[in-house]
């Protein structure tokens, strides 16, 4: 069976086939066992069996990379390099433990701690490396996954409330969405997809918190009304874009919002039926006047 369906920086549209399906999910959950697993070390002397173990399960995860890449399998190997990364920050807070400089009863969302924030950094720059040395896209999940956190990891260094936490998800799931955008430009559709991803989940999460915080406190129309905009703006910019991880959480936020109104005000079901109607039939001139593909004789 051929391992390598497409080379690394192939350009055409991914697969979504069984191959691809069982090679994934097997990585993804690799991943998330290899954390389980070294989970169950014995606290006897568990630091520096901990590094050993991780640093262990690192290196065979890179390993496997170099050997599937010499066999020309450009996506397991990928995945296996990926994987690896994975197992940089169980590798941070072992050797963090063992020289004692990870804080006792850590909590990172509250309390800055410098060690802490290390590892995210080192986490994310492990998966833009495995990025460099393989083109393997899907390691920029890990990449933006690692920086969004270590962003709100040093939001700490100044505030630890949840304001400045959503304030923090916001700038930095619009520099992730921004890059994204850049790349765009540049035809790395690929590669800006994760960007887009991991930043509209960021800017999502926060424009929640500040609405449930909002209504919590007896406010947050303001914050409905801003999540009704940005959902508006993502899915017309989803048109023009062409992108349908625009369109996707450009609807979620849309919908969430309408949801909210249709309870709380009889009226904007009329309106939003009439309205509805009316972007249908906008979109049905715009396909009538659609200019027709010639047809072969």
């Amino acid at each position: 069976m051929d391992l390598a369906p497409f080379p690394p920086r192939d350009r055409g549209l991914p697969r979504l086939d069984l191959p691809h399906v069982l090679l994934f999910f097997g990585a993804i959950t690799a991943s998330i066992a290899s954390i389980a697993v070294l989970d169950e070390i014995p606290e006897s002397s568990s630091d520096v069996w901990l590094l050993l173990a991780s640093l262990g399960l690192l290196v065979g995860y890179a390993l496997a990379a170099v050997a599937l890449t010499r066999r020309a399998a450009a996506t397991p190997a990928g995945l296996m390099a990926t994987v690896g990364a994975s197992m940089v920050p169980a590798v941070g807070y072992a050797f963090a433990q063992l020289i004692d400089v990870y804080p006792a009863d850590a909590d990172p969302l509250n309390d800055f701690s410098g060690a802490i924030f290390v590892i995210g950094l080192a986490s994310a720059f492990a998966a833009l490396l495995v990025f460099v040395l393989t083109g393997f896209t899907f390691s920029l999940a890990l990449f933006v996954g690692a920086a969004l956190v270590s962003v709100q990891l040093l939001v700490t260094a100044w505030s630890s409330t949840g304001d400045a936490h959503a304030l923090g998800g916001v700038l930095s799931g619009a520099a992730a969405v921004a890059l994204g955008l850049l790349l765009d430009l540049t035809a790395r559709r690929r590669e800006a997809f994760w960007l887009y991803v991991g930043g509209y989940f960021a800017i999502g999460a926060a424009l929640l918190y500040y609405v449930f915080s909002g209504s919590g406190r007896g406010g947050g129309s303001g914050a409905w009304i801003a999540l009704l905009l940005v959902g508006a703006a993502v899915l017309l910019g989803a048109a023009l874009l062409t992108r349908s991880t625009w369109a996707a959480y450009g609807a979620l936020g849309l919908y969430a919002a309408l949801s909210h109104y249709l309870t709380t005000h009889d009226w904007v079901r009329y309106v939003l039926l009439g309205a509805s109607l009316a972007v249908f039939a906008l979109g049905l001139a715009a396909v009538r006047a659609r200019p027709v593909p010639p047809t072969s004789s």
